[in-house]
């Protein structure tokens, strides 16, 4: 069904289209890119595919929808999110272009180094390793009475697996 939507894009002489590529091929691309324009309609709890925008350094612009301004944590460009697709349509484009009219290259490299070093610092999997450690030993903590010593047992093992 989106099919006419990618027709326009593979015609329109400012726009790439890629259709399906293998991850490593999209992160060599976001290397090169400027903005990860993301109107996302979906309900995330995470999203890699912004993370990995940001680590790239680009610029990223979606909505508020969902997990995604825990994410960003206010190192991108967000916008309200709206229910009707239509006006959630409408205002993705008044941000895109307003963004892509107004911005200076100075501002990009700017917004992108904030981006990248928020997403770099938070993201990477020494960090992630050692919160869900102290997520798991909280847990194990937690386990008191000597019919659950099992478990607890249990899931130490797996821990440290």
């Amino acid at each position: 069904p989106f099919e006419p939507l990618f027709e326009r894009i593979r015609n329109h002489p400012n726009m790439t289209y890629k259709g399906f590529v293998p991850n490593e091929e999209l992160r060599k691309a976001l290397v090169v890119a400027d903005v990860f324009a993301y109107p996302c309609t979906w309900s995330e709890t995470s999203c890699l595919a912004l993370i990995e925008a940001m680590a790239a350094g680009l610029v990223c612009i979606h909505p508020t929808l969902a997990a995604l301004p825990e994410t960003a944590a206010n190192s991108t460009m967000m916008y309200d999110f709206h229910e009707d697709k239509e006006k959630h349509a409408d205002t993705f484009y008044m941000m895109c272009d307003n963004f892509l009219s107004n911005v200076k290259q100075e501002d990009i490299r700017k917004l992108s180094a904030f981006s990248k070093t928020y997403s770099n610092l938070i993201y990477n999997w020494d960090s992630r390793k050692q919160q869900w450690e102290h997520l798991l030993h909280y847990l194990l903590s937690t386990v008191t009475d000597r019919e659950n010593a099992k478990e607890k047992d249990y899931l130490y093992v797996k821990i440290g697996q």
